[in-house]
């Protein structure tokens, strides 16, 4: 065992080897690791040690002392105070390298799987203008970038709408542009910014829990090219909203659906609560291949829809259908991968606990004229008390797992090992909580396949990764 003979406060040169998931740098000291918050790989930086745990040390830089050869200009004028793309600045090539190296270190360390590589990972076509969806936060206590700090502004302190920064929830960063979400939903936001401040609505405190206007949602899905805007306030108001409404619906006439969610709790989710439909309709659609997709206020779907289709491409290729399988879709959400799947499989069942999901899930099978399927809504880990007799009738041949980032439920991955499908198909956003259950099937007697990363998320740590499995 090391002993960690390094204290609290020490300033160390380091030299920044690779990127933790979760964008953290990694380097070591006379045989320890240490974590180095808003570095990039390459680079050497002199840090200071914040945290001392056992293992490991976490630190901040606080002097660079060698650039990194993988540096890029960031895009972005808000990029070092928004917490969205921590990793724009990391040419993108090298961003796919690292995410790349982040799944093989999980498998290794977390899975103790010996493998070496894995299949190149899927690039997203667009780095940029890639978002479907984007959510936005108003506020009365506008973050201060550090040029403006004890100066006189423009810019109120007492409002904003933008993102958080890392870490403050209390505050945010006025963001005018965005470049991760398309051209029109930024005009949409800069509108909707001038219409609140022009009208003198108040934003939310969510300190004090005092205010009207709290978020707005801006869903623009690249294959329909139809817009919805979904403006939460913490009260229903509707003729504080109506003049807004009228001045951003000029603004394109993609514009199909605008929303008014009321959330009057102390919690920043707006989901599931009541809804205003104040222009156009209650949905949007987005179009993969034929089929077509319903996306309401509350609905999931995939933020990045190019590579969300080649994502449900290569979930139907590694299922290898031939007409006779029967397939159970756990976590289904709104359907959109048993639908894609149903057209070659003998059945498909989904399940998923979000009872509006399940209702979208019908529709679209409906819609799309997929007869084949069968949605229940309910508790995954008590699949074989509430779901004995489907599952007694329909032996599961192949399963679709695609939780949610905190992998899955010991409970749930117990009923899961009940069914004994011949085939599993894993589909996660966290190679960390991937890698735990992948080992949990190998000990029950599955062997791991391929491992086929996706990248949904370009300048950001997140990374999505299909893993398959097969009953031995």
């Amino acid at each position: 065992m090391i002993v960690n003979p390094i204290k609290k406060g020490t300033e160390l040169n380091l030299k920044i080897d690779s990127l933790s998931y979760g964008g953290k740098g990694i380097s070591r000291y006379d045989g320890i690791v240490i974590f180095t918050n808003n570095v990039l790989p390459g680079q050497t930086v002199k840090a200071k040690i914040i945290k001392k745990k056992k293992s490991y040390l976490e630190a901040i830089p606080i002097e660079l002392i060698e650039e990194s050869p993988f540096k890029q200009k960031e895009k972005c004028n808000h990029f070092y105070d928004c917490g969205g793309c921590k990793t724009q600045d990391l040419d993108y090539k090298e961003q796919i390298n690292q995410k790349e190296n982040q799944i093989i270190d999980a498998l290794r360390h977390l899975a103790k799987i010996n493998i070496e590589k894995i299949e190149p990972i899927i690039k997203s076509k667009l780095i940029y203008e890639y978002r479907n969806k984007m959510e936005f936060s108003f506020s009365n206590n506008r973050w201060l970038i550090n040029d403006e700090k004890g100066l006189k502004n423009e810019k109120p302190k007492d409002f904003a709408l933008g993102l958080h920064p890392p870490k403050r929830f209390d505050k945010v960063v006025d963001i005018d542009n965005c470049e991760i979400q398309t051209k029109l939903s930024n005009k949409i936001l800069t509108t909707l910014k001038k219409e609140v401040i022009e009208r003198e609505l108040i934003p939310y405190d969510i300190i004090n829990h005092k205010g009207f206007i709290r978020n707005v949602i801006i869903k623009h899905p690249k294959h329909s090219d139809q817009v919805m805007i979904n403006i939460v306030t913490a009260y229903e108001d509707i003729d504080l909203l109506m003049p807004i409404v009228s001045e951003i619906k000029k603004i394109s006439p993609n514009i199909k659906s605008i929303i008014n969610t009321i959330n009057n709790k102390k919690s920043d989710s707006a989901y599931g609560m009541p809804q205003k439909l104040l222009y156009g309709e209650q949905f949007i659609v987005e179009y993969l291949n034929g089929f077509e997709f319903e996306i309401s206020a509350d609905s999931f779907f995939q933020t990045n829809s190019i590579q969300a289709l080649k994502m449900y491409e290569y979930i139907r290729n590694e299922c290898n259908l031939t007409g006779k399988e029967t397939v159970y879709d756990f976590y289904c959400g709104t359907g959109s991968i048993s639908i894609f799947v149903a057209k070659k499989a003998k059945k498909v069942f989904g399940f998923e606990i979000v009872e509006s999901a399940i209702k979208d899930a019908k529709q679209n099978a409906l819609k799309n004229n997929v007869t084949n399927t069968e949605f229940y809504c309910g508790d995954l880990s008590k699949m074989l008390e509430n779901y004995n007799e489907i599952i007694k009738q329909n032996p599961c041949d192949i399963l679709i797992l695609d939780p949610p980032r905190a992998g899955l439920h010991p409970k749930t991955l117990k009923e899961v090992l009940k069914i004994k499908p011949k085939k599993i198909i894993y589909v996660s956003c966290n190679p960390t909580t991937q890698a735990r259950d992948v080992r949990e099937f190998i000990n029950s007697s599955y062997i791991m396949g391929a491992v086929q990363p996706i990248d949904m998320f370009p300048h950001t740590h997140h990374i999505e990764c299909v893993i398959t499995l097969d009953k031995i």
